[in-house]
């Protein structure tokens, strides 16, 4: 028998196409008629306003129909109902293809935290009774009523540290075993014990390590300067306390990450890609993330660390070159740079930003820096056709009017 996949437009049949799978109409009457609804089969030719509703046998569904390939029978996957035919433009494709994206994404994090959840029920062995039947005729399990599950008895009860427990004489405690064999297996379980809080010491100092928080940056000037530029971790964490009021916890990132992912953007010119993979976001939340950060570090950090210096703080503090000069009267050294940018969609603003010095489209700004090296103005954007000279007069206009 041969099937042909009944959505309208596909001339999939069985055996012309390697790989592709033909899958039955569901019989659930709620997932039938989503899957019906999807199809959007005309009842024939003439009547097109009709419904078309299947028999239950003789028609089939390929798999090219579903996004992932194959359907799927869990209902909050995106394969659950087909979606993927000729009416469905090209955009609306893509946003599909990204929610099975975000959902496989979701259930694998389900499913690690999962197995980490058996793996740490395991770890912690059940508790083992300390008493010992001393009479032989009695049954030990005659009296015992257990109350609680005694995993989690005894994960309730897990102290949080090295320190053991202070007994005094007077507390009321279980009497201990006088016999070998307990008295072993009570040594071997506190042996088994302290051997897990070590490799669970060792573990958190590891992750702190390769993590990039503040811990695994602190007192290590040499790699916060590779990653942001700042000298010092003294600094890196004044400029954090002046942006973190103001940064989002919408992301999976603290603010520290944050920050610190606007800085190793701005040091080393990393791709969001490589940035996503390296912080294990999306692409394009790092994208957002990194333009938030942006303009909350102009609005905090501008106002505050470019000043215009006081003219006697000036002459106090002229280098040693300008002094008995013909630059001794010498201000501020200014200039003017570019920055690459996308093609903007509107015509003006796309001719007012094209530099034909560079070939590009850019946005220039005009910078003045004081003769010890400290940025004292920063001007507006202005597009790459605008000339530099026009910026320098600006700037003069500026400096006349009592900057």
């Amino acid at each position: 028998m041969v099937d042909n996949c009944c959505a309208p437009g596909c001339t999939n049949k069985r055996g012309k196409k390697k790989g592709t799978s033909f899958y039955r109409i569901p019989k659930d009457a709620e997932r039938r008629a989503k899957w019906i609804s999807a199809i959007k089969r005309a009842r024939s030719t003439q009547n097109k306003t009709e419904r078309w509703d299947p028999p239950a046998v003789g028609f089939r569904l390929c798999s090219d129909h579903f996004i992932s390939g194959r359907k799927s029978d869990n209902p909050l996957s995106p394969d659950f109902v087909p979606s993927i035919f000729n009416y469905v433009p090209s955009p609306e494709k893509r946003k599909r293809k990204m929610r099975l994206e975000v959902f496989n994404r979701r259930q694998k994090a389900k499913l690690q935290k999962m197995e980490q959840t058996k793996l740490s029920a395991k770890a912690i062995p059940p508790r083992a009774s300390t008493d010992c039947p001393q009479d032989g005729n009695k049954d030990p399990t005659a009296d015992q009523t257990p109350t609680t599950d005694p995993l989690m008895e005894s994960t309730h009860e897990e102290p949080g540290n090295d320190v053991q427990p202070v007994l005094h004489e007077d507390d009321p405690v279980t009497p201990t075993c006088s016999t070998e064999t307990c008295g072993k297996s009570v040594q071997s379980l506190e042996q088994e014990c302290q051997a897990l809080r070590t490799e669970n010491m060792l573990l958190k100092e590891k992750m702190n390590r390769t993590t990039l928080n503040e811990m695994s940056l602190h007192n290590n000037d040499k790699r916060v300067n590779s990653l942001t530029g700042l000298s010092t971790y003294s600094i890196l964490m004044t400029f954090f306390h002046i942006v973190a009021p103001f940064l989002k916890l919408k992301s999976g990132l603290t603010c520290f990450q944050q920050s610190m992912l606007t800085l190793m953007k701005l040091r080393m010119n990393l791709s969001f890609e490589c940035l996503a993979f390296y912080f294990g976001i999306d692409s394009t939340t790092v994208s957002k993330l990194f333009k938030h950060c942006i303009s909350v570090m102009h609005c905090r950090l501008v106002p505050s660390l470019v000043l215009w210096p006081d003219r006697e703080y000036l002459r106090t503090s002229l280098p040693y070159v300008f002094r008995n000069s013909s630059f001794e009267k010498t201000v501020c050294i200014i200039d003017c740079f570019e920055i690459f940018q996308e093609k903007p969609s509107r015509l003006l603003a796309s001719a007012q930003c094209y530099s034909s010095y560079k070939s590009h489209h850019t946005m220039k700004y005009l910078i003045a820096i004081c003769l010890q090296g400290s940025i004292c103005f920063i001007s507006t954007g202005w597009g790459g056709r605008t000339s530099s000279s026009q910026n320098k007069v600006t700037f003069y206009l500026i400096c006349s009017q009592g900057m």
